[in-house]
This record gives structure tokens, sequence and C-alpha cells, in this order.
């Protein structure tokens, strides 16, 4: 006697959820979307709808627009602290240097001209600070001792320069 499978329940399209059961997909949405570097559509994609479906029930529901606007504001905060983090990570490398391991892999051939073998040679090369980088970081870290702000102060007799017809006079 063959076993007859039960058929897989099929879940409700987007336009058959309640409105409660739309909120719990969104909620979802919103919590992934906020939580990691993704964008709203592979966020919709993981729960098995479309970014376009998601935008109409966040015009439609305003419970939704609300939790999707809190989700918006996390989601950009965390990405700037993520791009923050990175950049000072690339700054300091960037002011003290940093080693690479550059790999070179040479075929060796035989006489009959078949190859014969493959010699890979690593090497590890330091990458010098960048004068730039330094120069940024001081500048930043440092402005009393660092600052392009240059003060001059003129006493005394006051200065005439001419050049061709025209004279100056600095006081």
């Amino acid at each position: 006697m063959a076993d007859k499978k039960k058929p897989t329940p099929r879940k409700p399209s987007a336009a058959e959820r309640t409105p409660e059961e739309r909120r719990q997909v969104a909620n979802a949405i919103c919590e992934l979307y906020e939580s990691d570097n993704v964008t709203i559509q592979s966020c919709c994609g993981e729960h098995g709808i479309t970014d376009r479906t998601f935008k109409n029930w966040v015009d439609q529901d305003s419970e939704i627009a609300a939790r999707y606007k809190i989700a918006k504001q996390k989601h950009s905060k965390n990405r700037k602290e993520g791009i923050k983090e990175k950049a000072v990570d690339a700054l300091e490398r960037l002011v003290v240097g940093y080693w690479v391991e550059e790999t070179e892999t040479v075929e060796l051939y035989g006489k009959t001209g078949d190859l014969a073998g493959r010699q890979i040679k690593t090497k590890k090369r330091f990458i010098g600070p960048s004068t730039t980088a330094v120069i940024f970081t001081l500048k930043n870290a440092d402005p009393e001792n660092w600052n392009e702000n240059i003060q001059v102060e003129m006493t005394g007799e006051p200065q005439v320069f001419k050049i061709g017809n025209q004279t100056i006079e600095f006081t």
C-alpha cells in the first residue's frame, strides 16, 4: 500500500494575511533590518514578501509605518558606527604602517615543455606610514601644536612696498 503524503500547508499570500499577521511579519523584517548591514529588499525576501508589498503595508498601516521608521533610524545609526569604526582602523594602519603577505606562483616546466610543478613564493612586505595620514591625525588630535594658522604680529615702523606704479603700506 502506497503512503499518501499530506500536502504541505500553503502559506497565505501577502494579500490574504490578517493585519496582525502583517504586523508580525513587518516586525520581524524590521528587527532584521535594524540589526545587520542588510537591505530592506533582502530582509523582505527572507520573509517571503517583496519590498513593494512591505512598502504597501507601511503606507496602509500606521503601526507598521512607525515600526519601520524606528528600524530605519537604528539601521542608519548602526551603519554610521560601523563605518566610523572601520575608518578609525584604516587610519591607524595608515599612520603606523602594516605588513602584507604577497604570494607569487611560478610554474616550472620540464625539458619536454610539460608542466613539472609549481613553486609558491611568499614574501612579507611592510607598507610604511602615509605622510598625509600622519599629518591629518596630528592636526586633528593635537590642533594646538599642529595647526596651520600662523599669526604674525608686526610692530614698529610701517613697511612700504613699491611694485611698479603701486605702493602698498603695512602698518
